[in-house]
C-alpha cells in the first residue's frame, strides 16, 4: 500500500462496510470453513532449484531480491522475497516503495512483478493497520498497467470483481490507491475481532479484475523470527490460467541473517 497520505480518504468508510457485509449465507459459509492441512515448500529443500531476481537496494545497508522456487518437473512451486535483517530494521522513518523485478523468464503466470512498501507510522483504518508494517504486493499485472491505475476518491467503489474470484468473508474498502487497486481485507483476521494486528492477506482488484495479492505483516512480527505457513483461503475460482498459492510463508536463516516471505504451495489453476 502507499503511505497513510495517499489512502487516507480511501479506508475512511471501511469498518462501517465490515460490520455490514457478511450476508446470512455467507456466515454459514464462514462457519462451516476447515482449514486444510497443507505443506509448504521449504526453502531449503534440495529437490527444487532456486532463482534469483535482480538485487535492489534498499538503501539501508542491504539488498533485497525474489526468487521462484521450482520442482524436478520445472513446476513452480513458491515465489518469494529475501530480505536482510539489518536492512529492514534500519529503514528510515518514512514510507517508502521498492520495485522488485520477479527472475528472468521466472515461469510462474500470473505474476509479472513485485513491491515492497514501507509503512513507519502504519495507515488506515485507524486503530487495524497502524502499527509499523510492510506491504508485500504480488502483482498479476505489469508495471505499465499498475502505473495507469487511478486515484479514486471514497464514497465511489471500483467496479468490484465477480464473487466466484474472491474467498468468502473478504470486504471491499472505498476509493483506488493510484498505482495499486482497491483493497479487499479478511474480516476474519484477528484485528478485525478484538486481536492485534501482527500479519494479514489482502487480495487487490481494479476495474473487476484480481490485480495483486498481498501478504501484510509489522516489525514486531518480524523481529519474533516466527518460522510458520498460513493457509490462504480460496475462491471459488479464477480469471487466469496460472499458479495460484494455497499458503504463504516467514521464515529466517540465521546463517544470512534473512527473512524469506514467500507466496507458497504455488498450485495450477484454469481461468474461467
Amino acid at each position: 500500500m502507499k503511505s497513510a497520505k495517499q489512502i487516507s480518504l480511501i479506508f475512511s468508510f471501511a469498518l462501517l462496510l465490515i460490520l455490514t457485509a457478511c450476508t446470512k449465507k455467507e456466515e454459514a459459509e464462514i462457519a462451516g470453513f476447515q482449514l486444510s492441512t497443507l505443506e509448504s515448500s521449504k526453502k531449503n529443500d534440495k529437490d527444487l532449484k532456486f532463482t534469483y531476481g535482480h538485487p535492489v537496494n534498499l538503501r539501508s545497508g542491504g539488498v533485497a531480491r525474489s526468487w521462484v522456487a521450482k520442482d524436478q518437473s520445472g513446476k513452480p512451486v513458491a515465489l518469494g522475497v529475501e530480505l536482510p535483517e539489518k536492512a529492514i530494521f534500519n529503514l528510515k522513518d518514512e514510507p517508502i516503495v521498492f520495485t522488485i523485478e520477479l527472475p528472468k523468464d521466472a515461469g510462474v503466470s500470473p505474476f509479472e512483478q513485485i513491491t515492497l512498501d514501507w509503512n513507519p507510522h502504519g495507515h488506515e483504518p485507524d486503530h487495524v493497520f497502524t502499527l509499523p508494517h510492510f506491504d508485500l504486493h504480488f502483482y498479476a499485472i505489469s508495471e505499465q498497467e499498475r502505473l495507469k491505475i487511478p486515484l479514486i476518491l471514497p464514497p465511489s467503489m471500483d467496479l468490484a470483481p465477480a464473487d466466484k474470484y474472491l474467498p468468502v468473508a473478504y470486504v471491499l474498502g472505498p476509493g483506488v490507491v493510484p498505482a495499486m487497486g482497491a483493497h479487499w481485507v479478511d474480516v476474519l483476521s484477528p484485528e478485525f475481532n478484538g486481536g492485534t494486528f501482527t500479519k494479514t492477506f489482502i487480495y487487490g482488484s481494479y476495474n473487476g479484475n484480481i490485480t495483486f495479492f498481498e501478504p501484510m505483516f509489522t516489525v514486531d512480527y518480524l523481529k519474533k523470527k516466527t518460522i510458520e505457513s498460513i493457509p490462504i483461503r480460496q475462491p471459488q475460482a479464477f480469471r487466469v490460467n496460472g499458479y495460484y498459492p494455497q499458503s504463504y510463508s516467514f521464515s529466517y536463516e540465521k546463517s544470512g541473517k534473512v527473512f524469506n516471505i514467500a507466496l507458497t504451495d504455488l498450485t495450477y489453476r484454469k481461468g474461467e
